[in-house]
């Protein structure tokens, strides 16, 4: 990670530290126009569609029970 970034970012944010060469990496692939119809899609289908489209791995959510009860609604 680059110096300046590492002195933004603060301790509280050690996932945004961790992850930021794997976000770098993302943006090293030809970012090209493509347009994903939502229209009868989950937003689980429009996530898995991205990271498809983006060559990305989505991994599995770790959150507890009751966050995922709220993000479902």
């Amino acid at each position: 990670m680059p110096k300046r970034l590492d002195k933004r970012i603060s301790r509280k944010d050690t996932c945004a530290k961790s992850n930021i060469d794997h976000c770098i990496k993302a943006f090293d692939n030809d970012i090209i126009e493509s347009k994903i119809i939502t229209d009868e899609k989950s937003i689980d289908d429009v996530v898995e569609e991205i990271a498809e489209k983006s060559e990305l791995t989505i991994i599995p959510d770790k959150g507890v029970r009751i966050r995922k009860e709220i993000d479902e609604k």
